[in-house]
């Protein structure tokens, strides 16, 4: 059976990543003369922030770094393709994560799960595009 809670998580993480990267790689482009170098330089960004959601989940498991990985979370959540990577870590470790901090489950959508994150990416969303139009507006 599918956890309707969890699908639900994953079709909004879904439609507010669109829009957050949307506006994040339109804003992002402005940095680079060709499309060519920007499209490099993108997809091995993406491929770091997946590598880095990794780490933070590994990190916020083992209790000694779990602070650090938190903290560090808030910057990093600047980039959508971590904050995707991230959330879809999140969604699946909902459990993981109150067994090892001994707490009730929580839901998904709590702060602590994807709240913060579907937060994250509906912000960058607002932020990218506030900046592209400033940029436009010079």
């Amino acid at each position: 059976m599918i956890d309707t809670e969890n699908f639900q998580a994953i079709v909004v993480i879904h439609f507010l990543n669109g829009f957050s990267m949307i506006s994040f790689l339109y804003f992002f482009q402005f940095m680079f003369a060709t499309y060519s170098s920007a499209q490099v330089v993108i997809f091995i960004m993406y491929n770091v922030c997946f590598i880095f959601s990794i780490a933070i989940l590994i990190l916020r498991i083992v209790e000694s770094t779990r602070k650090y990985a938190v903290l560090s979370t808030y910057f990093l959540r600047l980039f959508p393709c971590f904050t995707y990577g991230y959330s879809l870590l999140n969604n699946v470790n909902v459990k993981t994560y109150a067994a090892i901090e001994r707490k009730p489950v929580q839901s998904v959508f709590a702060w602590e799960n994807n709240g913060s994150d579907l937060f994250f990416m509906g912000f960058t969303s607002v932020l990218y595009l506030v900046l592209i139009f400033v940029i436009e507006a010079v």
